[in-house]
């Protein structure tokens, strides 16, 4: 199949999923609208496709780790997903390849609430019928913040507050709705990366240092690296183009947050090259899950 057919085949199925689901809600995020839980009307058709791009090798590695994860979200501590990111094709994948390691993994999936930018919802309607399958909690980036300039007018200022007192109310209300998931037994899943990771700004693909702040709100953690991506980043997201791959997750046994914040802690104590903690520890977390600058 070449990549003519490839797009021919990814738009056949865009038009059923159009035709067969409307929804006009929710492109603005507001504070009220932050946690989307996932439309599953589409599912199947999504699930459909990716499975047809996916290589034979696809597969998830230390899926039995997650068996333990039952049992910790039974007695009450919560879970934090850190995965690898490399393309908007990641999250039916994952969904895809756990569906095949057993049923038993279904209450897994079930509970998965993705962290989320706002412009997933709000830039095109193509993107949102694809990720308004799935379960977010939508955030504002804070590199989405804007900063204050030299020589700004006074209604470029005015402009600018406003656009910052919302970005804050958004992120604050998303940080009530995730302790309320959290103790409903949800796992959250964050992105180190903050977003796909885009070959030419190779100098500012980074962990965003927030992971750290996210680490210090649950009991534990699974890393969760990837290799292969369906969908390679694009200038714009309603322009990529998907591709076959072969998709491989590696799942890490859980590990406790606190211990492992404790060793960031004692390694960046015994290092003098990055003086900002929580960027230290979420370099440490993109090594782990195998996502880094080189």
């Amino acid at each position: 199949m070449n990549h003519d057919d490839i797009a021919s085949l990814a738009m056949k199925y865009y038009e059923k999923m159009r035709a067969n689901y409307h929804n006009d809600d929710n492109h603005k995020i507001t504070p009220e609208n932050v946690f989307q839980k996932g439309i599953r009307h589409n599912y199947d058709l999504f699930m459909e496709l990716v499975d047809r791009l996916m290589l034979p090798g696809s597969g998830v590695k230390g899926a039995e780790n997650l068996q333990e994860t039952f049992s910790i979200l039974k007695g009450g501590e919560s879970v934090l997903f850190l995965m690898k990111h490399s393309g908007n094709f990641d999250v039916p994948c994952i969904y895809s390849l756990l569906s095949r390691e057993g049923n038993q993994y279904q209450d897994i999936l079930d509970r998965l609430v993705f962290i989320a930018g706002r412009k997933l919802n709000e830039d095109s309607p193509i993107v949102k019928i694809f990720t308004e399958v799935f379960s977010r909690l939508i955030v504002v980036p804070h590199r989405e913040i804007p900063r204050d300039t030299d020589h700004e007018t006074r209604e470029q200022k005015a402009h600018r507050q406003a656009l910052v007192r919302e970005a804050t109310r958004i992120n604050r209300a998303s940080l009530r709705e995730m302790m309320r998931l959290k103790k409903q037994g949800y796992i959250i899943v964050l992105f180190p990366m903050g977003g796909r990771p885009k070959p030419w700004l190779n100098e500012h693909n980074n962990g965003v240092k927030e992971t750290t702040s996210y680490m210090r709100l649950f009991d534990w953690v699974h890393f969760i690296g990837m290799t292969g991506n369906l969908m390679p980043v694009g200038d714009t997201m309603q322009d990529e183009k998907p591709r076959r791959d072969t998709i491989v997750f590696t799942v890490s046994e859980p590990i406790r947050a606190k211990a492992y914040l404790e060793e960031s802690r004692r390694l960046f104590k015994g290092q003098n090259e990055i003086d900002d903690f929580d960027q230290f520890n979420v370099n440490r977390v993109m090594k782990a899950i195998g996502q880094t600058r080189d």
